[in-house]
C-alpha cells in the first residue's frame, strides 16, 4: 500500500496538482479515490496526507544520517551503512533515538523518495540555487584583494529577484556581476585604457542607468513564449482530465458489476447463522470472480447460507492439509 501510494505522490508530482512542495486539493481527492479503490478501503484525505507526512518525516531522518562523515547507504540492503566504531562515537555525541533506530532497520522506500523530496528541480546551473552562485561571486572579489596592485572597493551585492519589476535568470545576474566584478579587479593602468576619461565620467546622468534597467525590465519574452506555456498548460488540463475520466470509469465499472465483492460483502453480513470468523474467511472465498458469481445466484438466502459454510469447511480442510 505504501508502494501504491508513492507511486500516485510521483503520478501527481506535476505543476498542475503540486507546487512549492506542496500538492493541491485536487491532487489529494484524487490520490485518496485510486487508493481506496486499489485496495478496497475509506481512508480520509487528511488519513492518507498523514502517511506521506510520516513517510516524508522517516525520509528525512535517514537523509540527516547519510551527510554524516562515514555513513553510507546499502542499495542491496536497502539501510544506512557504516563501520561499529563510526556507530559508537555517533551514538555517543546525539542521543537521538530517531537517528539510532537505522543502526539494524532498513528503509525500503529511500530511493524512491528521492526524486519526491529532493528530485524536483533539473540538473545543471539552475538546479544549485542562489546561494550557490553568491558564493561563486564572492570568490571573485576575494581574488581582488588577493592581487597587490588591484583597485580596491567595496564587496558588490547581488540584486533580489524582481527588483526591477521582472524575475531574471540567475545566469543572467551572475554573469552581469562577475563582469562588473572583473572590471573592478584591473589596475589603475588598465581602468585608464579601458574607461572613459574622469571628465566624461561625471557627465553621464544617473537617469541612464535607470533607463537601461527599466528599458530591460519591460523588454518582451522570447519568442514563442506564449505558445509553449499554452501548450504546456494544454497537457496539464488533458493529464487531469484522464484521470478524472478514469475514476469516472472505474465507479461506473463498479456500479454496473452485478457480481461486484462489494454486493457479496453486504449480502454476507445479511445471513444469519455465520460467525464473525465465517465471514472473514468468506471474504477470501469471494475474491474469485466465479465464486462471487455462483453466491449471488443462488435464488434465496438458504442456498447462499449452504453453499459459503460448504466453501468454508473446504477452505479450512486445504488449510489443514
Amino acid at each position: 500500500m505504501k508502494l501504491f501510494l508513492i507511486q500516485l505522490l510521483k503520478d501527481h508530482d506535476v505543476p498542475s496538482f503540486r507546487n512549492q512542495n506542496a500538492w493541491s486539493k485536487e491532487a489529494w481527492t484524487s490520490i485518496t479515490s485510486q487508493l481506496n479503490n486499489k485496495f478496497v478501503v475509506s481512508f480520509t484525505v487528511n488519513q492518507v496526507k498523514q502517511k506521506e507526512q510520516d513517510l516524508k518525516k522517516i525520509y528525512r531522518s535517514v537523509k540527516d544520517l547519510l551527510v554524516e562523515s562515514g555513513f553510507g547507504w546499502d542499495s542491496v540492503r536497502m539501510m544506512v551503512d557504516t563501520p561499529a566504531d563510526i556507530w559508537a562515537t555517533f551514538a555517543a555525541r546525539k542521543n537521538s533515538k530517531d537517528a539510532l533506530q537505522w543502526r539494524d532497520k532498513s528503509f525500503p522506500y529511500y530511493d524512491k523518495l528521492v526524486p519526491l523530496y529532493d528530485g524536483r528541480h533539473a540538473e545543471g546551473r539552475t538546479r544549485r540555487g542562489m546561494d550557490y552562485y553568491a558564493s561563486r561571486t564572492n570568490n571573485v572579489v576575494i581574488s581582488v584583494d588577493e592581487q597587490p596592485d588591484a583597485y580596491q572597493s567595496p564587496s558588490p551585492t547581488l540584486q533580489g529577484a524582481g527588483e526591477y519589476g521582472m524575475h531574471f535568470s540567475i545566469e543572467e545576474e551572475t554573469e552581469d556581476f562577475i563582469a562588473d566584478a572583473a572590471q573592478r579587479s584591473s589596475t589603475p593602468f588598465q581602468q585608464m585604457k579601458s574607461t572613459p576619461s574622469s571628465a566624461q565620467a561625471c557627465t553621464e546622468k544617473p537617469s541612464s542607468r535607470r533607463a537601461k534597467k527599466q528599458k530591460r525590465s519591460t523588454a518582451e519574452p522570447p519568442e514563442g513564449f506564449h505558445e509553449r506555456y499554452l501548450k504546456l498548460k494544454q497537457e496539464e488540463i488533458d493529464r487531469f482530465a484522464a484521470i478524472k475520466e478514469k475514476k469516472a470509469s472505474i465507479e461506473e465499472k463498479k456500479a454496473e458489476d452485478p457480481y461486484s465483492i462489494n454486493k457479496c460483502i453486504i449480502t454476507l453480513e445479511g445471513l444469519d447463522g455465520l460467525q464473525v470468523s465465517d465471514i472473514l474467511l468468506a471474504s477470501d472465498i469471494i475474491q474469485a470472480k466465479d465464486h462471487r458469481e455462483v453466491f449471488l445466484s443462488f435464488s434465496s438466502d438458504e442456498l447462499r447460507l449452504a453453499w459459503i459454510k460448504r466453501e468454508i469447511t473446504r477452505s479450512n480442510t486445504n488449510y489443514q492439509c
